[in-house]
């Protein structure tokens, strides 16, 4: 399309509407240095600039054309919906012409017009998260405590890492949850329902600081499953959550710690403690199996329709948001999980010897049943 053409295009704010794999990218928000740290959005915006859909003048700099977005993930994080906004020149086939330039692992739903104070971070009221994992990091303490040591032992310190933590995901691919286990994980989240003070659980912050306060509305703890035609892989389950907003690594950190209790069999409200205004560490579940399932507009949507605008809506892309979860999440989180063993490290830090004496000495009196 030439640049003539372009300018007789009426220039209108839009919302883009977009799901993406955040394999080997770092993170959502534009990096000026993109060819060494691409982020989503410098590859949205350069599949942008490409379809001639913002004008060359204003190609130079993203914010030049109102750019802001709805919600930042972080590094290696997936989004099945997500929304950036900014002024272009819209025309009918843009969605498809975007999608020519883009890499397969980002995809965009829809770009749909929004009225001219439209901010993507401050008109979403909520987000839902996602976190999918094997079921064996639920096993518990006596049980992995029997294959760690059993493994260990055909080891010496030389040994490379790797294949020790490869060793220790044969046995633990096995593994099955029941429902009483499905049940206990249920009661540990939901002890992060309500307003909680969350410095714990991110990075920088203390207990009077004033952003750390944040309220959590669902939790959905899934039933285990497996994917289809996979039957050898291991089983996996997923854990929803929603909330306002969340700082970085306080989804990863929520998750660790109700696994936490649960390997070790402290009662769910205890939990609160580490909630409360003493500084502790919090180990990360790994990044693999988190990802945005969608901001909420919920308020701002009633905006929108009075202004003659359609409503952000991501049920509207519930099937093809399903096929990028499907082609291009699940495989990664179970590469994760198999091909780099992220979760048999993660479970073999939370045995080792550092973390456990500090766990144990805080929330057992140097004694618990479940330690084996």
């Amino acid at each position: 399309m030439s640049t003539n053409c372009l300018k007789r295009i009426p220039k209108r704010r839009v919302a883009v509407l977009f799901g993406y794999s955040g394999s080997q990218l770092y993170g959502m928000q534009y990096i000026a240095d993109a060819s060494r740290f691409p982020t989503v959005e410098s590859r949205l915006f350069d599949a942008i600039r490409g379809t001639g859909a913002i004008m060359a003048h204003n190609s130079d700099d993203i914010y030049k054309n109102g750019w802001n977005r709805a919600c930042r993930t972080d590094k290696g994080v997936h989004a099945l919906g997500n929304v950036v906004s900014l002024k272009l020149n819209l025309t009918a086939d843009l969605v498809p012409r975007l999608n020519a330039q883009l890499p397969e692992g980002i995809r965009v739903w829809a770009i749909q017009s929004v009225n001219k104070q439209f901010s993507g971070k401050t008109a979403c009221g909520g987000r839902w998260y996602e976190y999918i994992f094997p079921s064996f990091i639920l096993m518990g303490h006596s049980k992995f405590h029997r294959i760690r040591l059993n493994q260990s032992q055909k080891f010496d310190e030389d040994t490379n890492y790797e294949a020790y933590a490869k060793s220790l995901q044969v046995p633990l691919s096995q593994y099955r949850v029941d429902q009483d286990t499905v049940s206990s994980l249920r009661q540990y989240m939901q002890e992060y329902l309500g307003t909680h003070n969350f410095h714990n659980f991110t990075t920088k912050k203390q207990f009077t600081d004033r952003d750390v306060k944040r309220y959590i509305s669902d939790v959905v703890v899934s039933q285990p499953f497996q994917r289809a035609a996979h039957p050898d892989e291991p089983e996996l389950m997923s854990i929803r959550i929603r909330g306002q907003s969340f700082m970085i690594h306080q989804i990863r950190k929520m998750i660790a710690m109700a696994v936490i209790f649960h390997h070790y069999g402290i009662p769910p409200e205890q939990l609160n403690d580490i909630l409360g205004e003493t500084k502790q560490y919090i180990p990360k579940v790994p990044s693999s199996g988190l990802f945005l399932d969608f901001p909420l507009f919920d308020s701002y949507n009633r905006k929108l329709v009075e202004c003659g605008h359609s409503p952000i809506d991501f049920q509207d892309y519930s099937s093809e948001m399903f096929q990028l979860k499907q082609a291009l999440l699940l495989p990664e989180i179970v590469r994760a999980v198999q091909t780099r063993h992220e979760y048999a490290k993660f479970l073999d830090h939370v045995e080792s010897t550092e973390w456990l004496d500090q766990f144990r000495n805080r929330y057992t009196g140097g004694t618990c049943p479940s330690f084996g």
